[in-house]
């Protein structure tokens, strides 16, 4: 009986460690890749409007005040992505033919980048909060889970606490072996008042500990009987022969 008590308690102690020290390896969380096409559109509109300052602060004085002032924005346009050659001689050519119609098109264009980099980033925007929401409602599964977990450990406990006090109770009241008993109720009412630490973050080392002292006492109670087997069938016997 008390070897199955041992196996039990081992059983119900050590399970709630084991999944934690063999965990696999977890799955990386999803990506916004729209993110990485927003980021490309934003250094195509940097590079691009610097080529454009840049065009138009090569035809100012140096020393005049608006060049400064455009010089600096070319700079900070330029931390994002450097000013595209190409369209900074299209930019020129512009300029230097006085070309209408070439800058109504670069316009046209702006509009149409201003709208793209718009839809763009409200689709980034929308599944930003997916995959927050998803997150979210993953993490409050993972919490209920280890809540169940929880709740189903303490249920064991316990019952194994109970367990243990109603045996040794039995074993210390029928039985010549009170001290065997008693240990046995000591070992049963710890195990049954551990539960409040299964609120913290100890709590399965606190378990296993608890099961390895019942399990050490038990055992020690079964090493205790056989030893006094085996003296009263041998050593008694030749004793008395030896007289």
């Amino acid at each position: 009986m008390r070897k199955y008590i041992a196996l039990v308690a081992l059983a119900l102690c050590g399970c709630q460690t084991v999944s934690s020290w063999f965990k696999g390896e977890e799955n990386l969380p999803p990506q916004n890749d729209a993110k990485d096409a927003y980021i490309e559109k934003l250094e195509g509109v940097a590079s691009d409007s610097a080529a454009g300052v840049l065009a138009v602060s090569e035809k100012l004085p140096p020393d005049d005040i608006k060049t400064k002032v455009l010089e600096a924005q070319v700079v900070r346009l330029s931390g994002v992505k450097e000013p595209s050659v190409a369209k900074l001689e299209e930019h020129r050519r512009t300029i230097a033919n006085n070309d209408s119609k070439a800058a109504a098109k670069d316009k046209a264009e702006a509009v149409k980048v201003d709208k793209e980099t718009s839809e763009l980033y409200t689709k980034v925007a929308a599944l930003d909060k997916k995959l927050s929401d998803a997150k979210a409602a993953e993490e409050k599964a993972v919490a209920l889970a280890k809540q169940a977990t929880k709740d189903k450990s303490i249920w064991y406990v316990t019952s194994l606490g109970v367990g243990l006090i109603a045996v040794g109770v039995l074993v210390a009241a029928f039985t010549p072996k009170k001290i065997a008993g008693a240990i046995m109720v000591a070992g049963g009412m710890l195990c049954a008042s551990s539960a409040w630490v299964f609120e913290s973050e100890v709590y399965s080392w606190v378990l296993l500990g608890t099961g390895a002292l019942v399990i050490v006492n038990v055992g020690a109670a079964i090493t205790f009987s056989i030893w006094r087997f085996v003296r009263d069938r041998f050593f008694t016997g030749q004793k008395t022969l030896d007289r």
